[in-house]
């Protein structure tokens, strides 16, 4: 389906920036990667365009978590056994955690419901 139509336009102009795709990716485009709309309709072009930009928050989420993850395992390396600064530390984990499965969880439902109202695109 989306899939298919992503491989066959210029694969040579799809980049990523720290694992996110870039707006444009999968968009059919000439030699020097300007974006044309040849043999494309509109509700093919806004679904990979929405498709990329889900890609990117949950990339940006998955970067946003392991910071949070990152400066709870500081928090708990400073802790110095103080009981209330350790469950700081764990508190954060968790919500980083739970913030990373909400967001994930956001994206599959965002996608089944474009999937089931748009089958074909």
């Amino acid at each position: 389906m989306l899939g298919n139509i992503l491989g066959q336009f210029a694969a040579g102009c799809d980049r990523t920036i720290l694992g996110a795709p870039m707006w444009y990716n999968g968009l059919p485009m000439d030699s020097n990667c300007a974006i044309k709309m040849d043999g494309m309709d509109m509700t093919q072009f806004v679904s990979i365009i929405v498709s990329n930009i889900i890609q990117i928050m949950l990339v940006l989420s998955a970067w946003i978590c392991t910071g949070m993850i990152i400066y709870a395992g500081y928090q708990l390396v400073t802790s110095g056994g103080d009981a209330a600064r350790v469950a700081k530390g764990k508190k954060t984990i968790v919500g980083a955690i739970i913030g990373l499965i909400i967001s994930i969880l956001g994206a599959a439902i965002v996608n089944f419901i474009a999937s089931v109202l748009w089958p074909n695109g």
